[in-house]
């Protein structure tokens, strides 16, 4: 293939490539016409043959797209605030080697969304890799999906972490007051609300701003890291507590989930893992906001990857040889993190490290909050919410997506705010952020090995030809993984400790699939209701007469609801001389190299 052209899939889209020697403008002309002529680097460019044109302002490094990426999975958080259960369903054994093998796993799907990130860098990152990758027929149904979870999995996310700072608020809190009354939900929720409105405002400022508070971050993540571990090992052995045997951490195996299996528990236990090691991917979704993105957005997320497996290993060595020797009674007793502190380093020590471990939450949830906000964005520059035009705003001033900052804030408030009504119902709903991150990678890799396996056009970072074993590995992980997320966790299995993620998951679809085939028909013609009507029918619920005739009359009845809403909609919206939305996730079959739309 040439310099400077673009390679065509059989289906799909062009590959938007930028070679470094391919010409935007002849250089002559350039500096002949230079006062009328809009000269676009390599970076604007390549966002320009995908379709976009630059509205945020470019301001992030190669080292703030790492320290961004690395603050989003917020490993030692994570970590922390699922330490009990890890502790319960499998003890340090399960939590060790789980993080070693999951840790390797995850790097490798992580230099696979690398790969692909290099080629299409976005703000939609795997929304909009899913659609780029698929043919032009299923290209909607692929991106809206991915999309769909990815989002939901992100904004459920950001829910978890502000509701985990405001846990470690009270543990503080306990820990320096402990013959007081633990802090009442009501202000938790307030904690929690409270942290979400700093993250908006933080995330209305330019982006070059978060991200020197990201780069701080990351040193902090890491300096806490060390620090803890460090003062463990120390204070341990000073004040005679007997630090256990690298035995008694990689092979001590405690059940305190009810179930007889251990091959099951240790199944479970690998949820500690699974939870924690997510968000890689957050270094794609700030691709269009980074310098030199086609090598530095990709580097980041391997880096992330790599970096966030070394620190949790060592944060997790520094907590179970404190506990591993003593499970028993750490699980009855039910301690946190904050219990490992005083009792290992004493009361101030303690409060100091629990100090350092509560900003840690608050950083994670700040960049958690930044990336939801970018896909968001990016999904309602396509149309694919009510209001797109007024969520896909973005600030003239500090080229910020204010719009879906606000979106993304009123749903973390509503999520908060299920605490008071059902601190369970709080943990079903979160629950999806995981097996929503689980699905919204596992989509595109899938396509990448499949569909795009001939015509995919390697970027900068590439993984050569390991990259289609590699991603079939990483497709089969995610896939058998993320059943793991529909099992119970407890037994004897009853309605307060029932696992509802199959429920939330299945509804989560439903709801995407309604806000598809209404709010999105023009913009995404595929009719997913249309596919779980048929999906129902195939496997079998009713008799083959039955499901024949629910099939066609849900189908008759929701083309007819569907067309009304739209001819509603289209004679208002014929009122107004507004030109039609072209997306380029939906037109994928389009080559548009022509860039008018984004000179506008």
């Amino acid at each position: 293939m040439n310099s400077g052209t673009v390679q065509h899939s059989q289906q799909g889209p062009p590959s938007p490539v930028v070679s470094t020697t391919s010409t935007v403008i002849d250089e002559s002309t350039a500096l002949l016409n230079c006062s009328s002529v809009n000269i676009l680097d390599a970076d604007e460019m390549l966002l320009a043959n995908m379709g976009y044109k630059q509205d945020l302002y470019r301001g992030f490094d190669a080292f703030m797209s790492f320290s961004f990426c690395f603050t989003t999975v917020g490993v030692i958080s994570g970590l922390s605030g699922l330490f009990v259960y890890g502790m319960k369903t499998g003890g340090p054994s399960v939590l060790i080697w789980s993080w070693i093998i999951g840790g390797i796993l995850n790097i490798i799907v992580a230099l696979n969304l690398a790969e692909i990130c290099s080629t299409y860098p976005s703000a939609g990152s795997v929304y909009h890799w899913a659609g780029c990758l698929s043919s032009e027929k299923n290209a909607p149904l692929y991106s809206y999906v991915t999309g769909w979870f990815n989002f939901l999995g992100n904004a459920a996310g950001d829910a978890f972490f502000a509701q985990s700072f405001s846990t470690m608020v009270n543990a503080l809190y306990q820990l320096i007051y402990p013959e007081n009354e633990p802090l009442s939900m009501e202000f938790q929720v307030f904690v929690a609300i409270c942290s979400c409105c700093f993250c908006a405002l933080q995330n209305i400022t330019r982006i070059d701003r978060i991200g020197w508070l990201n780069n701080f971050a990351t040193f902090w993540q890491v300096g806490t890291t060390g620090i803890i571990v460090a003062t463990l090992f120390g204070t341990c052995s000073a004040s005679g507590t007997t630090l256990s045997s690298p035995k008694e951490i990689f092979f001590t195996f405690y059940n305190g989930t009810g179930f007889d299996s251990k091959f099951y528990v240790a199944m479970i236990g690998m949820l500690t893992t699974l939870y924690s090691f997510t968000g890689y991917e957050a270094a794609g979704h700030m691709s269009e906001e980074t310098k030199n993105t086609q090598t530095a957005s990709p580097l980041a997320i391997a880096y992330t990857a790599l970096a966030a497996m070394v620190v949790g290993l060592l944060y997790l060595i520094g907590l179970l040889s404190a506990t591993a020797s003593n499970v028993e009674n750490f699980v009855l007793n039910q301690w946190e993190v904050t219990n490992i502190f005083g009792q290992c380093a004493g009361y101030t020590t303690g409060i100091l490290l629990a100090i350092l471990l509560t900003v840690n939450m608050y950083f994670s949830g700040m960049s958690s909050f930044t990336v939801s906000t970018r896909i968001a964005y990016s999904m309602a520059r396509d149309g694919a919410f009510p209001l797109s035009k007024k969520i896909a705003y973005v600030s003239p001033t500090n080229q910020s997506p204010v719009g879906s900052v606000i979106l993304v804030l009123s749903i973390d408030i509503i999520l908060l705010l299920l605490n008071l009504v059902n601190e369970t119902t709080f943990t079903a709903v979160t629950s999806i952020a995981t097996i929503g991150y689980q699905i919204s990678y596992a989509i595109p890799i899938l396509l990448r090995v499949t569909t795009s396996k001939n015509v995919f056009e390697l970027g900068k970072f590439n993984l050569g030809t390991l990259g289609i074993p590699m991603g079939w590995l990483s497709f089969i992980w995610l896939f058998c993984t993320s059943v793991l997320f529909l099992l119970p966790t407890q037994s004897p299995v009853t309605l307060s400790n029932m696992n509802y993620t199959g429920l939330i998951l299945l509804l989560t679809f439903l709801i995407g699939g309604v806000a598809m085939s209404i709010f999105t028909a023009e913009i995404y013609e595929a009719d997913l209701i249309a596919l779980v009507l048929f999906t129902f029918a195939e496997l079998e619920f009713f008799s083959d007469e039955l499901s024949f005739v629910l099939l066609n009359v849900a189908q008759y009845c929701w083309t007819s609801f569907k067309l009304l809403y739209l001819l509603a909609k289209k004679e208002k919206t014929a009122k107004k001389k507004s030109s039609k939305l072209h997306s380029p996730v939906t037109q994928l079959s389009t080559v548009r190299l022509s860039t008018q739309n984004s000179f506008d």
